[in-house]
């Protein structure tokens, strides 16, 4: 009987949340950032305009230059991701990301590792992020 009590006062409680037009806001936080890139390899562009990331923790994605790659830690102000490394024998293993974000200083590491056994070559990017306002 206390049960049915709980429930129901909790189904009011809900009721009226929803009524208020109170809702659950997702945690999607877009970021500009902006810094340095140093390449291993060949001369690639510099960086000249800010990149944009998104954090989707509800997700557990970090998105970023059209990729998507999946938050692996999430602990105190630090959050780091790496891409999936999924191989197949007999084929070549794909270029891994690796990074980091500091959720107070805006810090940003990133190693995008796209070189062979024979040949490394990866790119470091050192960026700082800075929260961005919504335009609509």
């Amino acid at each position: 009987m206390a049960y049915l009590r709980v429930a129901s006062a909790a189904l009011l409680v809900w009721l009226a949340l929803l009524d208020a037009g109170v809702c659950y806001a997702a945690e999607r936080i877009a970021l500009a950032c902006s810094g340095s890139m140093t390449s291993s390899g060949p001369p690639r562009e510099p960086i000249d305009d800010d990149e944009g990331i998104i954090v989707d923790l509800d997700s557990g994605l970090v998105i970023w230059r059209d990729n998507a790659f999946p938050i692996v830690g999430n602990e105190g102000n630090m959050i780091s991701f790496q891409s999936k490394m999924d191989i197949e024998p007999g084929k070549e293993v794909p270029p891994l990301t690796e990074g980091w974000l500091h959720r107070v200083t805006g810090a940003f590491h990133a190693t995008y590792d796209f070189g062979s056994a024979s040949q490394p070559m990866e790119e470091i990017y050192n960026l700082t992020c800075k929260r961005t306002n919504p335009v609509f």
